[in-house]
């Protein structure tokens, strides 16, 4: 702090015109100060905020990841975007990233999966369906959450 009062004096004292007197050189120094200090304990309140956003985040993928019933992440077009191990466990061939959900949907139950997305989407309440797994040697039937 010290060293930036003293950077603004010199360049102030160095000012070649000299049309500012020594009260409106303080007044600006102190000024400069009184901002550089605002601005730092904002950037120490961001840098705390962001901490704890880091460890919240976290939080979250463990849960996510560690829970024991089967969570899967789809964009509003049914794209896979995260899934748990739980999850990948119900689909024989597997979930993978990227792909659309509605692979891994019997046929039959296509239509039950695009509803629940829609709706999904169009309204925040939440919403079930299930659906029957695809290509798989044994059926499995999936309770879809939103």
């Amino acid at each position: 702090m010290k060293h930036i009062e003293r950077i603004i004096h010199d360049a102030l004292n160095n000012y070649d015109e000299g049309s500012l007197d020594e009260h409106t050189k303080n007044e600006l120094v102190e000024k400069l100060s009184v901002y550089h200090e605002e601005l730092t304990f904002q950037n120490d309140e961001l840098r705390e905020t962001n901490e704890k956003l880091e460890e919240a985040k976290a939080d979250f993928e463990r849960l996510f990841m560690d829970s024991p019933i089967g969570n899967v992440l789809v964009d509003e077009a049914g794209t896979v975007l995260k899934f748990n191990h739980y999850a990948s466990g119900l689909f024989d061939f597997g979930l993978e990233r990227g792909k659309p959900l509605n692979r891994l949907v019997a046929s039959d139950d296509q239509d039950k999966l695009y509803l629940f997305l829609r709706d999904t989407v169009q309204s925040k309440n939440g919403r079930n369906t299930e659906v029957s797994t695809a290509n798989t040697t044994e059926i499995k039937r999936i309770r879809l959450i939103s």
